[in-house]
């Protein structure tokens, strides 16, 4: 399942410069050149099937499923990354994706970024530290969302272990330059029957600024412990490389 987060473009406006009296007209200012209409593309299935093979040929995967996909993919928007004050240049589209397989019977998980073209590595491909990669089959859907308001989206993955009837959880994918840093994010419904804890939530978002906040809406829970968080609202937000508990 992919979503998209909305994007907006740029307008610049002319700076209009007139003489007064007699004296001479200034030289007339060169309004700034407008930036390209940020170029947006959805990552289609014939998109993501390309990409797949191409990838799965070169990291030598074996994959996990026949009849399931090995990558997934979902279009972000990457801030300028001309550096000064302000950083020139213009946003970037890109499809992050997540692939995953068997080499040497191991399991692999790898995400970066592609430019639209499928082939140029806008963040290098490289492997995935989330908690998905214990769990290989791990169910997952991504959501790309600008966390930090830093003008580049960062990416939420919903995670499900299929192995248990509740095992829900999220991890922050944040996007930092050329380097992707997997944080690892809260539980949202877990049961086990092997151990007495059990919880259920909803995940929600909230805007703060230019930044967005998680919210977990716990409506049962067995107390705070490794798989689940405590009865109540908590509300998360993306400081540096982790996320923090806010007061609301």
């Amino acid at each position: 399942m992919w979503r998209a987060s909305l994007v907006a473009s740029g307008m610049a406006s002319a700076v209009a410069v007139s003489a007064c009296g007699n004296g001479a007209a200034p030289a007339s200012k060169v309004a700034p050149a407008p930036h390209a209409a940020l170029a947006w593309q959805e990552c289609t299935e014939v998109a993501r099937a390309r990409m797949e093979t191409a990838l799965v040929a070169r990291e030598g995967l074996e994959k996990l499923d026949a009849e399931a996909p090995a990558l997934t993919c979902i279009t972000i928007q990457l801030a300028p990354t001309s550096s000064g004050s302000p950083p020139s240049g213009s946003p970037q589209a890109g499809y992050f994706v997540e692939l995953v397989g068997r080499r040497a019977g191991e399991p692999v998980r790898l995400h970066g970024v592609l430019g639209l073209d499928g082939t140029t590595e806008l963040i290098p491909i490289a492997p995935a530290a989330s908690r998905g990669v214990q769990i290989p089959r791990a169910m997952v859907w991504f959501e790309a969302i600008d966390l930090d308001g830093d003008g580049t989206d960062d990416l939420i993955a919903h995670r499900r272990d299929p192995r248990f009837e509740r095992a829900e959880w999220i991890d922050v994918i944040a996007v930092r330059g050329r380097t992707l840093i997997d944080i690892a994010g809260p539980q949202v419904a877990h049961e086990d029957p092997d151990v007495e804890e059990t919880c259920n939530g909803l995940l929600s978002e909230r805007r703060d600024g230019s930044a967005t906040h998680l919210v977990v809406a716990v409506t049962a829970s067995s107390g705070d412990s490794e798989h689940c968080l405590g009865l109540g609202r908590h509300e998360l937000a993306l400081a540096g490389d982790r996320l923090v508990e806010v007061a609301h």
